[in-house]
């Protein structure tokens, strides 16, 4: 559905953007690789005062709203989104070669994104000083990049990795 209201949008001239992740799947016993959006049901679209045009689009239900008032999404993360992705707005980011952090896949941190104290659980280093956090972005936990230095350890993981759990 995304992918329709973002080929009407881009016929009517709206800057929009669909952002994507790669995933790897099982069907039918083979392992394969889709891209899927992220925030599935959602499209960022600059809709200065146009707003009744943007409805009349076939698969648009509503816009964003917090008790009953329309929300902006701070501009600042769709930059940084756009950042971390390439021309196709798919992430750039894959699970190889992982860095070596002080913080542990699943640990709770906190960090100051987009002007907002936040929560969100470490995934993983990228590089020396960047790290992947999941944030809960619209209702939906949105991977992001952010500098390992600006991650503050709320909790740690209380148990240990799957692969490192004894079965009885």
């Amino acid at each position: 559905m995304e992918a329709s209201v973002g080929r009407t949008l881009t016929r009517l001239d709206f800057e929009h953007a669909i952002f994507k992740i790669r995933r790897k799947l099982v069907w039918r016993g083979r392992f394969i690789e889709r891209t899927l959006p992220i925030f599935r049901g959602y499209v960022f679209v600059r809709a200065c005062n146009c707003w009744d045009s943007i409805l009349d689009i076939i698969g648009v239900i509503d816009f964003v709203k917090f008790g009953g008032v329309l929300e902006n999404v701070p501009s600042r993360v769709v930059e940084d989104l756009r950042a971390q992705s390439d021309e196709n707005n798919v992430l750039r980011w894959s699970l190889d070669d992982e860095a070596v952090s002080m913080f542990n896949a699943g640990d709770e941190v906190s960090v100051t994104y987009a002007g907002q104290m936040l929560r969100g659980i470490f995934q993983r280093s990228v590089n020396s000083d960047r790290a992947i956090i999941l944030l809960d972005i619209m209702g939906r936990m949105a991977p992001v990049t952010v500098k390992e230095a600006d991650l503050v350890l709320v909790k740690k993981r209380n148990r240990p990795p799957r692969h490192l759990r004894k079965i009885a």
